[in-house]
């Protein structure tokens, strides 16, 4: 089993508790995604969507989204469970988890508005006093 992860990456830091917990092995396989590796052709090719973690079974079952890997490596593994027995405990866990992984999404909203646009976009109401900021238009026809 194949663990494309990043060292900063809190969605791969889930992953490989998981898998730590439950006594799994894996190889890491490292994506440098300050470098932009997650966008070269080796990695889109595991991953089209260009995001970690990715876990590839030794079949070559390809797995993405950390939650989803969470769920998976818990069905095939249940011991020891990554949830607590009790409903109200565990949707309290799947609520914690779904907290970090809604606020992780803002520095990938502002690297894909940095990608796309030449600049970094700034969340929240403008500071200079201006009304409204005009979209990024590049790649747009005219």
């Amino acid at each position: 089993m194949k663990l494309y992860t990043y060292w900063r990456s809190l969605a791969t830091f889930r992953v490989r508790i998981a898998l730590n917990l439950k006594g799994l092995s894996y190889e890491p396989v490292y994506v440098d995604l300050d470098a932009g590796d997650q966008r070269q052709p080796e990695f889109k090719s595991v991953n089209p969507q260009m995001v970690i973690p990715a876990l590839v079974e030794d079949d070559g079952n390809v797995l993405f989204q950390s939650l989803a890997i969470l769920e998976y490596l818990n069905e095939i593994h249940p011991e020891p469970p990554l949830l607590p027995a009790d409903p109200r405990a565990r949707a309290r866990v799947r609520a914690l988890a779904l907290i970090a992984v809604a606020d992780s999404g803002v520095p990938a909203i502002l690297l894909t508005t940095e990608a796309t646009c030449g600049t970094r976009s700034r969340i929240g109401p403008p500071t200079d006093g201006s009304v409204s900021r005009q979209p990024c238009n590049r790649g747009a026809s005219s």
